[in-house]
């Protein structure tokens, strides 16, 4: 009978002290007699604290536009485009969650109203853009974020557009 008494008192005890009794003293009986134990003088238990769990997630490919860059490479190219045109600088990389992880800092021009629209005009103009960025980025003039990578050059003169694309390491190389 008192191993049952005792098994019946320890498991109260336990779950008193896990989950709380609401007073500070649990009356057990041992031995026909009554003994006091306070609940601060029983073992510390473990409190679970919050999980936070970082999810794995699979990089995928991004794009980030950077409109900042657009004056540092308008100032570069001063001087060889004679028309007026319009630049978008992007970065192209891995995203994952909020993470960005740039590989290549992108261009595409627009040249409006240009006098020669046509593919070996813009294959020209896109040699002395590649030649002229590559040229400033090697001289230390300007550090763009992720290495040079494509350029697009297009023209617009009344309802035809000519596109023409390459990667600048190609186009300096040739």
């Amino acid at each position: 009978m008192n191993d049952i008494r005792r098994w019946l008192i320890y498991i109260s005890v336990l779950v008193a002290a896990v989950f709380g009794s609401g007073c500070g003293l649990i009356e057990a009986y041992f031995t026909g007699r009554s003994t006091v134990i306070e609940v601060d003088s029983l073992p510390p238990t473990y409190t679970p604290t919050p999980f936070t769990m970082v999810t794995p997630c699979a990089f995928s490919w991004a794009t980030q536009p950077r409109p900042d860059l657009v004056d540092a490479t308008t100032a570069i190219l001063d001087g060889i485009l004679d028309q007026n045109f319009e630049t978008v600088v992007t970065l192209y990389g891995e995203t994952c969650g909020t993470r960005f992880l740039a590989m290549t800092t992108d261009f595409d021009m627009m040249i409006v109203d240009a006098p020669e629209c046509s593919e070996a005009a813009m294959t020209l103009t896109m040699e002395s853009i590649a030649a002229r960025l590559s040229i400033a980025v090697a001289a230390g003039e300007f550090a763009y974020p992720a290495r040079l990578g494509w350029l697009a050059v297009s023209c617009r003169n009344g309802d035809s557009v000519v596109r023409v694309r390459e990667m600048i390491d190609r186009i300096v190389l040739e």
